[in-house]
């Protein structure tokens, strides 16, 4: 498994140019706004990685992978495992450019550094364990166009409901959210990864390359 990880850290390091990028729009999106900007390199990381699957389908990676012993799942254990090293590592460098830029211009909130950090964690992971077993299920080109309808709707849904003046949440429930939200979320994320894993693990035991 460990030479599948390797293989799509090198597809990224030759896409290094575009991290840098990355990092040059934080820096500037933070100096001169007051919203936390540490979103944009885990976002961009993540970008980067679905760009392996194109890399895999163009160089017909997966047909040759599946010769190899337990090829098949170490097809689906590299890639869960790329993505949630390639996450943390992102949001790590995001979560201390923040806290050096704060501390730099005097408003360091360490709580608020926290709570961005596990929730850009929680939300990576959430958008990840759905993409995955769309890119498994129709490859890369067709995955993403249905990814894009997906996110599509669910956007369309949430504004739909923003416009429903008659739901009424009770304050418990919003006193609930404000408190065990986050910690929620998280669960939530882990365990959409693991469903999402051997969703997957069963899309490629099926897949014929």
């Amino acid at each position: 498994m460990l030479g599948f990880i390797k293989k799509d850290l090198f597809i990224i390091k030759n896409n290094v140019k575009s991290l840098l990028i990355a990092i040059v729009i934080y820096a500037l999106f933070v100096f001169s706004n007051d919203m936390d900007g540490s979103f944009i390199l885990p976002f961009m990381v993540f970008m980067l990685f679905i760009s392996t699957f194109s890399y895999d389908d163009y160089n017909k990676w997966n047909a040759y992978a599946v010769t190899l012993p337990k090829g098949r799942d170490n097809i689906v254990k590299g890639k869960y495992a790329s993505i949630i090293s390639l996450t943390f590592i992102a949001i790590l460098l995001g979560t201390v450019c923040s806290i050096l830029v704060y501390t730099l211009k005097n408003r360091l909130d360490l709580e608020q550094v926290l709570f961005s950090t596990i929730a850009y964690f929680t939300t990576i992971l959430i958008i990840s364990s759905i993409t995955l077993p769309l890119l498994f299920k129709y490859g890369s080109e067709k995955g993403r166009i249905v990814l894009f309808v997906m996110i599509f709707g669910i956007f369309s849904i949430i504004s739909i409901l923003k416009e429903c003046k008659d739901i009424v949440i009770s304050s418990s429930l919003l006193s609930f959210f404000q408190q065990y939200g986050l910690f929620l979320l998280l669960v939530i994320s882990i365990l959409m990864m693991i469903t999402s894993y051997f969703l997957s693990k069963k899309i490629i035991l099926k897949k014929e390359f």
